[in-house]
């Protein structure tokens, strides 16, 4: 029983930033309790995070690039900057808040296929993470949206316009809904989902190129977004899962104040996301 007890204290009590390490470190410590109790300090520590550490050592620039594959097709992850052979066509770019140790965004618009708008849209708090399947949204949203009426499924696609630079970018969600007897009603894998806190998960995250500019010393962070190519979804992006080559990354327009020299990339190739909360997350990651 003492076993049982220690293992789920230490891990429901320790921090984590998921499974890559991916979000920052302010989730990254251990709280004044914690470190009482194995040192006899109440000193909060914090600890560069695992993808923080990496990158430093390998001199990469902190950035990371995600194409999340499809059914059955891995996606890849892209470390140090973008890879021109995943996306095509210019980035735009969304401000990040990191503050509180995860991807935030601020949505300052919600809209459906149909041109129907959402009068004041309260998603405050809303964060980017890969490693959620859903798009998590507030209940009126959700009423909002599957109140919408329709005629075809491309009247149901979810539009969420995010703050930035440039007027923001505005990301288009097709088939989270459909259009069910003339009102846009959940697929029957209920991609909408309300919960505690707004969420731009996988299934809105799947239609884009997305690379997240992580540096806060050179100014505000952004997250990036372009159209990705059919190498960005198909499994022949790399010849296995893993790769630890290391390939020349291409010239960085995901920010226009970036040099056009270009740096070292390692390709990963991940997972096709399962139905699970956190896999390889960014907010919990």
């Amino acid at each position: 029983f003492f076993f049982f007890f220690w293992w789920w204290w230490f891990f429901f009590f320790c921090p984590a930033t998921g499974i890559f390490g991916v979000a920052f470190e302010a989730n990254n410590f251990l709280s004044p309790s914690l470190t009482a109790f194995a040192t006899g300090s109440t000193a909060a520590t914090a600890f560069p995070t695992a993808m923080t550490t990496f990158l430093q050592s390998a001199g990469l620039p902190n950035k990371l690039g995600f194409c999340l594959g499809g059914p059955g097709e891995p996606g890849t992850l892209t470390l140090g900057g973008p890879d021109s052979n995943l996306y095509t066509g210019s980035f735009m770019r969304a401000t990040l808040d990191v503050s509180m140790g995860s991807y935030g965004v601020a949505v300052t618009q919600v809209g459906m296929g149909s041109g129907q708008m959402m009068a004041s849209p309260d998603f405050s708090g809303t964060v980017l993470d890969t490693g959620t399947s859903f798009l998590c949204v507030t209940q009126a949203a959700l009423d909002f949206m599957t109140n919408t009426q329709c005629m075809a499924d491309s009247d149901c696609d979810i539009e969420l316009t995010l703050d930035g630079p440039d007027g923001g970018v505005t990301l288009q969600i097709p088939g989270a809904l459909s259009c069910n007897q003339g009102t846009c009603a959940n697929t029957a894998s209920q991609w909408v989902q309300v919960c505690g806190n707004p969420v731009i998960g996988y299934v809105a995250l799947r239609n884009y190129y997305m690379v997240l500019d992580r540096d806060t010393s050179a100014g505000t962070p952004h997250a990036s977004f372009a159209a990705p190519t059919s190498a960005c979804v198909t499994s022949n992006v790399l010849p296995s899962r893993y790769t630890g080559s290391v390939a020349a990354a291409e010239p960085d327009n995901s920010d226009s104040s970036s040099s056009s020299s270009s740096s070292s990339c390692v390709l990963l190739t991940l997972l096709s996301p399962s139905r699970c909360r956190c896999c390889c997350c960014c907010c919990c990651s």
